[in-house]
């Protein structure tokens, strides 16, 4: 019986092939590639101007990241992380302005800023703009008002056992739900401008080119720590559930498990992910605001196109929609009819060629969607 036991062992262990050093260093070595050509190479090659475009371009990738989470593993079809985008930029935005309506000259703590001075808000900053006057409590809220938002929609959501193509649905309603009261709400919001001219950047100057730079490294830096974490979720425990969720909900319920605490946790990473990249995005652009139509159909594209890049879930699947969908003359030239191209997705049952991922190595299938 031993001698049984101990031949099984030997026989599946010289089954498993061994670990080659290309495979035990290709994941370290793809981060210290990255890091080399976004803090490195890049500030030296780019102009200003290239390197700010850049910047926005890596705001768009950290959504991407999260996009990878919750589509890419989770199987939940976010087409809303607009939603979380805008409030996290709105958040950050709200602050700046609030700070350089203090530094102006005859302002101070209080001061109202200057569209609310052009189309009159009453005369008094509204109550709640007056918390983010406090830059921690605006960073944190960069953060856990877009996480709040959605655990409070996931939980009511996924205990309902909503998914596929009726969870897309409510996100797109909840996304325009948000851009009317958003361009509705002019005195307080700025209306369809929504929140433009930030002069600083926590006491730093946003015209300085020097600043600029800084705002950049901050935004590459900020990317590289959420693919790690991205990277620790897909290799953990919780990454192996939530595969098993995406692939067989009903299965895993009836092994013990809440697919709807998998799905949310997912969820509420993601729109985490979503909050801090508008953050950044405020002080590398200088503005945030609600896109007219056209704009905000290339907008949705961005966000669903750049985190699903055919097949791949993991981080090589965000980089490279970011790079291809992150070009000015590209999407200016898409057309207006390619905003149902995710109904067409949906309508093919989600499903993509399977490649491999760099950040896990392994193989992603895409089930299809019910």
């Amino acid at each position: 019986m031993t001698t049984t036991t101990t031949t099984t062992t030997t026989t599946a262990a010289a089954a498993v092939p061994p670990v080659t050093l290309l495979e035990r260093f290709r994941v370290p070595g793809g981060f210290a590639l990255g890091a080399i050509v976004l803090l490195g190479i890049a500030p030296l090659a780019l102009s200003d101007f290239r390197l700010s475009l850049l910047a926005k371009y890596l705001c768009y990738a950290i959504v991407a990241v999260g996009v990878s989470l919750a589509w890419g593993r989770g199987g939940l079809l976010v087409l809303g992380q607009g939603v979380f985008f805008g409030l996290g930029g709105y958040a950050m935005a709200m602050h700046l302005k609030l700070a350089d309506a203090a530094a102006a000259p005859g302002g101070g703590p209080g001061a109202l800023p200057d569209f609310m001075q052009l189309y009159g808000s009453g005369g008094a900053l509204p109550w709640w703009w007056k918390p983010f006057a406090n830059p921690g409590f605006a960073l944190a809220a960069t953060v856990l008002l877009p996480m709040s938002v959605a655990a409070l929609l996931g939980f009511f959501i996924f205990r309902r056992r909503v998914k596929g193509a009726y969870f897309a649905i409510l996100s797109q309603a909840m996304a325009a739900a948000l851009s009317i009261w958003l361009v509705g709400q002019q005195a307080t919001t700025g209306g369809t401008n929504g929140l433009t001219d930030m002069q600083g950047f926590f006491g730093y100057s946003l015209d300085d080119p020097v600043n600029q730079r800084m705002v950049y490294f901050i935004i590459a830096v900020v990317l590289l720590l959420l693919m790690a974490l991205a990277r620790q979720l897909f290799v953990s425990r919780y990454g192996e559930l939530l595969i098993a969720v995406r692939d067989s909900e009903e299965r895993v319920r009836f092994l013990g498990y809440d697919p709807a605490n998998v799905k949310l946790v997912a969820y509420v990473v993601a729109a985490g992910m979503a909050g801090l990249a508008g953050a950044l995005f405020v002080p590398a652009v200088g503005i945030i605001s609600p896109c007219p139509d056209r704009d905000r159909a290339v907008h949705r594209l961005r966000h669903r196109c750049g985190g699903r890049r055919p097949g791949v879930a993991g981080g090589r699947g965000a980089r490279r929609g970011r790079r291809g969908l992150g070009t000015e003359h590209v999407v200016r030239r898409v057309p207006r009819r390619l905003d149902l191209l995710p109904g067409a997705a949906v309508h093919r049952g989600g499903r993509l060629p399977a490649r491999r991922s760099c950040l896990t190595g392994d193989r992603c299938p895409q089930p299809p969607y019910p």
